[in-house]
Order: structure tokens, then sequence, then C-alpha cells
């Protein structure tokens, strides 16, 4: 937990990351002192209200602006305003502190496009017919987060620094621009920040919905110097690169003692915490900039990540290979002062919460039927909005055909986890050297896909999964609760649509921008810091 105490935040220099002849330039400014703490509230349960005025009366009200801000592989864990030793999120738990942090927030994947398609449609992965796999996108004809936004009058825009959200995640947004067109890039935050300003402060009378996304911290992990040297006095001068160095042979790195306490282990968790406070002073930017340009009133701001991120908790790194609490416990913070009494939630909610909040959370007439999320608040009596409990099971579902194929569901105090598809991490570490070998295989039908409803090949039931550490399987001794969750399972499957194939998904699926794109945008950046005088 963090203690309240006077931090000081200084000026971040800028980091430069070349890579497949690309040249990424990227800055943060000011100087700030924040006084931190945190300050969490009872909440109170009681049932959902939902607006009914019809669209045409909604229009003509003072409705808030919303942001949505996705972190790209932030566990939940490794932020001070939950319980981190590191003040890796000074900025952050400040919003923590006037907002409400959701203690369990869980993602519905630990693979981007199925979990930034759940947060958009409401709907877990195989609820919609979209929505798993490597393809994974929001269904054309759904009815989107920024498309129910956009016809209830906002103007709505999308800005990120990863291809993953190419143009097929762009329906309902008059405005989008995404950094880079390839993976392997740090540091492009500054960018976002610049482009989403940019449009918001583009003179309208229209309210706005603007999603953000920033791919720090993930892989590759390459902070700035100044951002590494805030958690330690010199540099580890034999650094691991994950997919490069530690992919191919982690079973044998194990072996020699990488690990916990292991110079170049710590030296990789300490290069990932330090790409979070590099995106917390983007979102910092953000902040002040808002502010100063009188637009943070009447504002709600969602902060949350698609997934988290493995450190070797059950014996891998990286993410989207397993549905463990590392990979899908993610933070969760609405900051939300004109409508939201600060608090804190212990109730587990997921992203496809989000929609359906932010719905109620700007009085627009939608149909909670088509979600499978839950609005997280309830309208009181004086006509602001408390935190309220649904109760339901969770689901999260990792569809991936050339890695393990995984549902969990993670309701009361347990979580269970069957899979279609499984490897241990030694197999996982030899699989994932064939990845893309195994995709193209797919994309031509040279491999057979595996069914996602077929026969299970393995079971897990994990008791307060939140607690941290190795997870104890009690599938033998535990019957009836590993009966109960089968049900829940065979509940679901039920009521799911069939999936569209990855062939008609890859019609409509695209990467990124173009280079001449990703070029300009960093000579803009190279410019506005030489005109500042930081180069």
């Amino acid at each position: 937990m963090v203690t309240n105490k006077v931090i000081e935040v200084k000026v971040t220099v800028m980091k430069i990351y070349n890579k497949k002849k690309y040249l990424i330039i990227a800055a943060m400014l000011i100087s700030l002192v924040i006084y931190v703490g945190i300050n969490h509230d009872p909440v109170m349960e009681s049932s959902i209200v939902v607006d009914k005025t019809p669209l045409s009366q909604q229009s003509s009200r003072i409705r808030p602006n919303i942001v949505v801000i996705v972190i790209d592989a932030l566990r939940a864990d490794h932020l001070g305003g939950y319980g981190y030793s590191r003040d890796t999120s000074p900025f952050i738990d400040e919003l923590m502190q006037q907002g409400i942090r959701f203690e369990n927030a869980i993602a519905n994947s630990s693979y981007t496009g199925e979990s930034v398609s759940s947060l958009f449609t409401g709907k877990f992965p195989s609820s919609n017919p979209y929505g798993a796999g490597w393809y994974a996108r929001p269904a054309p004809d759904s009815d989107t987060l920024a498309k129910l936004f956009q016809k209830s009058g906002y103007k709505t825009g999308l800005f990120c620094d990863t291809p993953v959200l190419g143009p097929h995640f762009y329906e309902g947004f008059d405005t989008t621009a995404c950094m880079v067109s390839d993976f392997g890039f740090s540091g492009t935050g500054p960018l976002v920040v610049e482009k989403a300003l940019e449009f918001i402060k583009n003179d309208t009378n229209e309210p706005f919905f603007v999603y953000l996304h920033f791919l720090d911290p993930h892989s590759p992990y390459e902070p700035s110097t100044s951002d590494y040297l805030r958690f330690s006095d010199s540099i580890y001068q034999q650094p691991l690169r994950l997919f490069e160095d530690i992919r191919p042979k982690l079973p044998e790195l194990i072996t020699e003692g990488f690990g916990p306490g292991n110079a170049a282990f710590e030296d990789l968790k300490l290069r990932y915490d330090a790409e979070i406070v590099f995106v917390d002073n983007c979102i910092r930017s953000f902040f002040e900039s808002m502010k100063k340009n009188n637009m943070s009133d009447n504002l709600i701001v969602v902060v949350t990540s698609d997934h988290g991120e493995e450190f070797l908790d059950n014996g891998f790194l990286e993410h989207a290979w397993r549905l463990y609490w590392e990979s899908i416990h993610i933070p969760l913070i609405i900051w939300a002062p004109d409508f939201v009494v600060s608090g804190n939630m212990k109730e587990p909610v997921s992203l496809v919460d989000i929609a359906p909040t932010l719905l109620s959370l700007a009085a627009l007439q939608f149909d909670a039927g088509i979600f499978d999320g839950h609005s997280l608040f309830t309208k009181t009596k004086l006509g602001t909005y408390t935190p309220v409990s649904h109760g339901k099971p969770i689901i999260s579902e990792l569809l991936l055909q050339t890695r393990p194929i995984i549902r969990s569901i993670i309701h009361g105090d347990y979580q269970y986890i069957a899979a279609w598809q499984w490897c241990d991490p030694p197999t996982c570490s030899a699989d994932a050297i064939r990845q893309f070998e195994w995709r193209e295989k797919l994309k031509k039908g040279e491999i057979q896909p595996v069914d996602p409803w077929g026969t299970i090949v393995h079971e897990e039931l994990i008791f307060s999964p939140g607690n941290g550490g190795k997870v104890d399987n009690l599938l033998l001794k535990e019957p009836d609760q590993v009966s109960t969750f089968r049900s829940l399972l065979d509940n679901y499957h039920t009521r799911v649509p069939n999936q569209v194939d990855d062939k008609k998904k890859l019609e409509t699926y695209k990467l990124g921008t173009s280079e001449e794109n990703i070029q300009q945008g960093a000579q803009e950046m190279r410019q506005q810091m030489e005109t500042l005088g930081y180069l």
C-alpha cells in the first residue's frame, strides 16, 4: 500500500529505440510535485437504475466527456496503489485516491485482441462471433461502445501505439491514429497523447469519447535511462531480451538460476517497472494538458489494462499463454469526481462491465441485455452514483490455436480452469519458437484447428486465486465445486454463437498504419523536443 508522502517526479528524457529500419523518438516533459495517498470508502449495494430518456431529449443535456485509457500488459500488483513496493505509478495512484479503485478487476483474456474486443462489446470472447482467436475483433454488426456513443451525438476517437488495434477495431470512431505498423517498439506513448489532445482540442460543441491505448510496459521492455535509474544505482550490463534471449531457452536458464534474486531476472522486472513509470508520466501529461485547457470538469476517466504479465509466478513468462491470476488481474480505476465518490470495491469485476457502466454514467439509453457485463454503479436519490455488486461468474478465455486453448471462470472464492489444448512451461517455451511457422500453416489449412468446445485435456480448481504464489490444484479434493463450475461452463457453451472462421476474420483484419506515418510522427516529436531545448 502506498503511504502518504511527497514524491518528486523528475523530467523524463527521451528514449530512442531502433528496430526494423524504423526510428521512434519519444519524450516526456514536466516536473511536478504530487501528494499521493490512498483513501478507501465503503461501498453500497442496490439495484441498477438505467436512464430511459429518449435520445432526442438526452442530446440537450450537458453530457460528460469520457476517456478510456488502456495500458498494455499491466498487471495490477505492480502499481503502488495495489500494494507494490516500488513507486512505479505516482500519478495513477493519485487518480485512485480521487476515484474508485476496483481491487479485483479481471481481464477477459490474456491476449490483447480478445480482451479489447470484450471491452468494446461488453461480451466475453466466445459471446462475440468474431471475438476469439488470433484475429479477434468486434463483430462488424455489433453495437460497440464507440458506436453507441457516436449514435448519441458524441465525437469519438481512438489513439494507440499497438498494431493489434488496426482498422478492424475502428468502427464507431470518427478519428483514429495508430503510431506504429509493426511490433517491437517502446516509448511511443507521447505520440499517442499528442494525437489525442489534438482531437480533443478541436473546438466543437459535441461531447467526446476517446480511447487511448499505450503499448508500454509490453515487451520489449526498453525504458529510458532516467526511468531505469529511478529504481537502481546503475544499469545492468548483461540484459536478456524476452523474445530473443529468454523465450527459446527458458528451461535451461531456470536450471542455471534464472528467477527471483537472479540479477538478469531482476533486471527484466526492473525494466518492466521502469516502463510503467514512463506511461504514468504520459497519463500525467495528458491530464495536465486537459486541466490547463479547462477540460477536466464533467470528465469521466477509466484507467485499466488488457491483461497482466507473467514473471515465473507459475513457471513461465510473457502473456497470452495461460489464464492464471498474474495474467488476468488488472487495474481498474474510474475517476469521475463530478459523479462518483472515491472508494474501493473488492467485488470481482471485468472488462465486459466497462461498456454498460460508462453508458449508465453518461445517462444514455441502451439495452442492457446485449452485454455480458453489468453497470458497476447505481444512481442514488441525490443524483450521484455509488458502486453496486452483481456477483456473477467472470469468464476469461484464451483461444489461440497455436497456443493453449483455455477458459477460466472466477466465482465466489474459486477459479476454475479448463483447457482443450495445454502445455507445461518447458513445452510452452519450445512451442513459442514455432509460433510464426504454425500460424502460417493454420492460414493455409495445413494444421487442423482444435475444437475449442471438444475434449477437455486439463482442469484446475484454485482457491482464492488472488492470494498470489504458485497455484494448488484442488480438482480431486473438492468434487462438488468442480461439478458446479463444469455446469457453469456447460451453460455458457449453450448460449454462445458459433465462431466465424479465421479465413473470414482475416478478410477485414489489417495491422497498424503506414511507415510514412510512423516516420512523420517521429519527426514531429523530434522537432517539438528541439523547440523546447531537449535536443
